[in-house]
């Protein structure tokens, strides 16, 4: 079964049942995203940038993998 297929039956079980959505995330955060390799795993918390370019400056920021075109 696809990946998309899976995100659809869980949308429909938690349209029709919402209670466990909690435990549901929970147990995908928890033991399931710990399962996977460090650069597929999602990143948690947030990310706040402070920048004040000057003159003429260009400015990049990402808080993932940039990819930069000149």
């Amino acid at each position: 079964m696809s990946a998309e297929e899976w995100r659809l039956r869980f949308r429909r079980l938690l349209t029709a049942h919402p209670d466990p959505a909690q435990e549901l995330r929970r147990v995908l955060v928890e033991e399931l995203t710990a399962a996977l390799p460090a650069q597929q795993a999602p990143q948690s918390g947030s990310t706040v940038f402070h920048a004040a370019p000057a003159g003429h400056a260009r400015l990049c920021q990402s808080a993932g993998d940039p990819v930069i075109h000149p």
